[in-house]
């Protein structure tokens, strides 16, 4: 009997939850990703990090597709290596020109605040996901094509830092990210899980195993759609995509940068177009609701869009925002106390906030005197029931 879709995404699934349960939501997004290449509606290319500490499970979840046919693997990335200035050189072994309907992976993305090159970097990048190819001035002349490219990037690293997420926000939301973290254990827990590890196959084998999985995947995809993938856009939920719609200009607003002159901010704020990052979030919604058996987008995809909104952005900001939505709102008294930092430091992430348009100060009575806070904008306050 001829195997249905419906059966291969489920054996996927049960597949993946028996040997990468801790990954299992982070490489399905992966899968998915990748999977975007072969579906005929989706030309917008993806770009995301997977962030998180050593041994959080996102280098695994990189090397489980790193056999794959369309997979390009790079242990490093450089300005050069996209583009090379070299004299004569093939522009075939350039990394731009092998890009095209690939995914390329950099399982080892240096700190950007730590990278001399991070500027050329980001604008590379900035150039490349609008898609329409990469084209550098050098001293031999001008290298690279202006075409219509349709690729994916996912880029691992550790963290970014108050500098780096400076430099994201001169790209918008065209760079997405996504959170590994360490549950946090007990000694005793930490130990059972150790004897554990000492009882399981080792883990270079159950990489193979796992690669097998993802590779038998993907052939079946291939063989049930060997003229690509259609999805049916009429048919989807049309609350998801508005709530899609409405976090793509959270993230916009949140990934916003609010101009300084000497230490002080002006009011001048520089904010993406949100169409950009809805774009891409919707590219992943399609990818993610075809990996799970369906050809439309429905309310299963929201649990993973949001979360890619929030990771996206700077944490410092985030917290606050999580801080409005559980209480409505935040006295800076509070804030400085909860948090240890200075007051002034407080004052200008509340600032900061308020410019971009998330929130407003108000006036909060006391016993003493009337207390400085910050409540939710009215436009945002959607998030609340959400």
């Amino acid at each position: 009997m001829k195997e249905t879709f419906a059966q291969v995404v489920n054996e996927f699934k049960k597949e993946i939850m028996k040997y990468f349960p801790d990954i299992a939501e982070e490489l399905e997004l992966v899968v998915a990703i990748h999977t975007s290449l072969n579906i005929k509606e989706i030309s917008q290319p993806v770009a995301i990090f997977l962030m998180g500490p050593p041994a959080s499970g996102k280098t695994t979840t990189l090397e489980l597709i790193k056999p794959l046919n369309d997979v390009i693997w790079r242990d490093n990335f450089t300005p050069a290596a996209l583009v090379s200035g070299v004299k004569d050189m093939d522009p075939e072994e350039m990394l731009l020109y092998q890009l095209n309907e690939h995914t390329l992976v950099v399982p080892e993305f240096a700190p950007l605040s730590q990278n001399q090159n991070a500027k050329q970097i980001m604008a590379d990048l900035t150039r490349l996901c609008d898609s329409n190819g990469l084209i550098r001035q050098t001293g031999f002349g001008d290298i690279g094509f202006s075409k219509h490219m349709r690729f994916n990037l996912i880029f691992a690293t550790v963290r970014f830092d108050e500098k780096s997420y400076t430099l994201m926000s001169t790209m918008g939301p065209r760079l997405l990210t996504i959170r590994f973290t360490k549950k946090k254990q007990s000694f005793a827990d930490i130990s059972k899980r150790l004897v554990k590890i000492s009882q399981e196959r080792p883990y270079s084998e159950k990489l193979e195993i796992g690669r097998k999985i993802v590779q038998t995947f993907m052939n079946k995809i291939s063989k049930i759609y060997p003229n690509g993938i259609s999805i049916n856009s009429k048919m989807d939920d049309s609350s998801t995509v508005q709530t899609i719609a409405d976090y793509s200009q959270l993230l916009a607003m949140l990934r916003g940068l609010v101009i300084k002159q000497g230490r002080e901010f002006t009011s001048e704020v520089i904010k993406e177009d949100p169409q950009r990052c809805f774009t891409t979030l919707i590219t992943i919604a399609r990818s993610l609701s075809f990996i799970r058996g369906r050809s439309f987008i429905s309310p299963q995809e929201l649990s993973m869009i949001k979360r890619i909104v929030f990771d996206s952005a700077d944490p410092n900001r985030v917290n606050i925002l999580k801080n409005l939505l559980k209480n409505g709102s935040i006295s800076t008294s509070k804030f400085v106390k909860d948090s240890g930092l200075s007051r002034a430091t407080v004052y200008r992430r509340f600032h900061e906030l308020v410019l971009l348009g998330l929130c407003n100060f108000t006036k909060k009575p006391t016993k003493s005197k009337p207390e400085s806070c910050i409540i939710l904008d009215e436009k945002w306050k959607f998030l609340e029931e959400r």
